[in-house]
């Protein structure tokens, strides 16, 4: 069932504000994690919670008979996924709802960085986990 086929992106994103997820003064997410405090392990998990807390929100709004697909996880943060050559830790991962991950069931990636001067890194780092190969990005 797709559960966009009962109502749009706005309709679904004003019931999102009237729930107060999102504060349409401070054009901000509520309980999104403070990018500009200290990194710390915490930050990840912290982030998946947030993104999945957005995801079941929207399927209680949407579906509530119907659970998400897919969540995200910090879990590989630390832990290699398995199934590739590449032993890549990505920061979040979306996945499919198995009991043992592997690529295969990696449906996004997403990387958290600490500042700007990262930006070259991170775009290092996604390449490489895409293309499976190492890549540079930067000056010489």
């Amino acid at each position: 069932m797709n559960v966009t086929d009962h109502h749009s992106h706005s309709q679904l994103f004003a019931k999102i504000e009237e729930k107060g997820i999102y504060d349409t003064v401070k054009k901000k997410w509520t309980g999104c994690p403070d990018f500009s405090l200290d990194w710390n392990k915490s930050t990840e998990n912290d982030m998946a919670t947030f993104l999945n807390n957005i995801v079941d929100e929207c399927y209680m709004l949407l579906a509530p008979s119907v659970p998400p697909p897919r969540r995200w996880t910090a879990e590989y943060s630390t832990v290699a996924l398995l199934g590739h050559d590449v032993k890549g830790k990505p920061d979040l991962v979306l996945l499919d709802d198995v009991k043992v991950a592997d690529w295969r069931c990696v449906r996004s990636i997403g990387e958290i960085k600490s500042s700007h001067a990262m930006y070259n890194h991170m775009l290092a780092q996604l390449a490489g986990k895409l293309c499976c190969d190492h890549i540079y990005l930067g000056s010489s």
